[in-house]
């Protein structure tokens, strides 16, 4: 399995895959769709979008979709909504600071750090909005075949 990461601001991504290894396409920010690609001439790509991998010879249970040689697929993100406005919560991070006050001031590496006032430090959850940490748009591909293909992200 391949890992790829694409940066933030950035809405596509091109490669081939090796045959019967997945591919892992990482996305930085959180997009409603995703258009797929199969650049080959044999072989069905499948693709996921609920951060599984897919199977290539998938019947339906893994939400694997198929694109065909030479064709463009077009699907929606599956794995849990997450708003624009909960890009606040950095992925990686155990807290978050909240409030119009100083930079937060660590006193250790624990989540009891000591935030500088007036400002105040929100664990995941406690956040109006969720604090859904962003998982930004995971791609997975696999093919029977060696393929190229490109994903274009939109929404």
């Amino acid at each position: 399995m391949a890992n790829y990461s694409v940066t933030s601001g950035n809405m596509s991504y091109g490669n081939t895959l090796t045959a019967n290894a997945a591919d892992v396409v990482t996305f930085a920010d959180r997009f409603g769709y995703v258009s797929v690609t199969n650049n080959g001439t044999t072989g069905i790509i499948w693709v996921t979008t609920n951060n599984t991998t897919p199977v290539d010879t998938d019947t339906g249970e893994n939400n694997s979709y198929p694109v065909a040689p030479g064709q463009t697929a077009l699907i929606s993100n599956q794995t849990a909504y997450w708003g624009q406005t909960s890009k606040v919560t950095i992925a990686g991070t155990p807290q978050i600071p909240r409030g119009g006050g100083a930079a937060t001031v660590a006193t250790s590496s624990t989540v009891g750090s000591t935030p500088a006032n007036p400002g105040s430090i929100q664990p995941y959850g406690s956040s109006l909005v969720g604090a859904v940490v962003n998982d930004g748009t995971i791609v997975q591909l696999i093919s029977t075949s060696a393929n190229g293909y490109y994903i274009a992200a939109a929404g």
